[in-house]
């Protein structure tokens, strides 16, 4: 280690030291976990004096700030017995005895009414308390017993070097824990924020291209072969039916027949239609149909990445692993031809939007 970096971090040990990083966090996360419990736990609920959620948060900030001052007053003035008094009162015994105090009267302080489950809410709350408590009178007993062994070594002229050497250490990883955590959770936020931009405007790019193909669909010659006013309704009609057509080639009932090149606006292939059969096959082997697929809650999915536009219909299935039901569907896919590309089936619904 050259002496630029041995100097930085001798003077950043000594920093942590003086502010006594590690004890700091210790005395915050106590004066939330257990003076502030021990005050504000359902301050909403007590009968005598109740407080909202906001000014119960407000309470905990002034408790963290008052719990600060008479730690660092402590760390400046060890021997002094008023001061060892106060931070005890403080951290220890007031929260103990109003814990206490709440555990044995419980009843006439707070009241439980309304909500979905009170009685679960009133025995956490009397747990809550007993937890504050016992907390309470531990931490008072180690506090007690680390300052007498302290004071018996300093007597006998002991040093704790390995001790301060041991804070050192935990303060420096502390300080490297929280920058590894602030890269990582700076980067990963950073990271889920471009993919939410790129996922909103992929969507936003696939409402123009749905509004766009399907008003030249419209506009083109192919819907004058249309039976229904609008595309929508034409392209499910033409989906549904070729649904319909390889589920009853898959079945045995019919066979590719060289009629059948096209329904309406949009046009198919020999080989797709074989395809989607093989598909719808595989996929019957463990989502078993309970009926035929039907011309019911279809979706119009359209991509403008594959510049395809998809069309559901719905398949009732059995899932012969699970014994439950499942609303899966069969899905056509048409190009920008309206040539279709893709039958296939899938056990769960077509979603235009999906959910980032």
């Amino acid at each position: 280690m050259d002496k630029t970096k041995e100097g930085f971090l001798k003077n950043l040990i000594m920093l942590l030291r003086k502010i006594s990083l590690f004890g700091t966090c210790v005395n915050v996360v106590w004066c939330v976990i257990i003076i502030g419990l021990a005050y504000f736990l359902d301050c909403n609920r007590m009968i005598l004096l109740p407080l909202s959620d906001s000014a119960g948060i407000v309470g905990c900030v002034v408790v963290v700030v008052v719990g600060l001052f008479l730690w660092f007053r402590l760390r400046n003035n060890k021997e002094d017995k008023t001061t060892i008094i106060i931070y005890q009162a403080y951290f220890f015994w007031i929260p103990f005895v109003i814990s206490i105090i709440k555990v044995l009267f419980f009843d006439s302080l707070y009241v439980y009414e309304g909500g979905m489950f009170p009685g679960l809410d009133a025995l956490g709350a009397f747990i809550g308390f007993i937890y504050t408590a016992v907390l309470s009178a531990i931490g008072c007993i180690f506090f007690n017993v680390v300052r007498i062994i302290r004071k018996k070594r300093i007597a006998a002229g002991k040093e704790d070097t390995w001790l301060v050497k041991l804070n050192d250490f935990i303060n420096v990883a502390f300080v490297v824990v929280v920058l590894v955590l602030t890269i990582g959770f700076s980067v990963s936020y950073c990271v889920e924020s471009v993919k939410k931009h790129n996922h909103k405007q992929q969507l936003a790019r696939n409402e123009a291209y749905r509004s766009r193909v399907l008003s030249g669909l419209k506009e083109s010659e192919l819907f004058s072969k249309a039976m229904y006013d609008t595309p929508e309704e034409q392209l499910c009609w033409e989906a549904y039916t070729y649904s319909l057509y390889v589920e009853m080639m898959a079945q045995g009932d019919l066979v590719y027949s060289d009629d059948l090149k096209g329904v309406g606006v949009t046009t198919i292939t020999k080989e797709v239609l074989n395809e989607g059969k093989e598909d719808y096959i595989s996929f019957t082997k463990r989502y078993v149909p309970t009926r035929h697929v039907e011309m019911s809650h279809q979706v119009i999915a359209c991509d403008e990445k594959t510049q395809t536009v998809s069309v559901s219909s719905e398949l009732y299935c059995e899932d012969i692993e699970t014994n439950s039901s499942v609303s899966a569907c069969m899905v056509v896919v048409f190009d920008k031809d309206w040539k279709v590309v893709q039958i296939r089936c899938q056990d769960h619904a077509l979603k235009q939007y999906v959910s980032y």
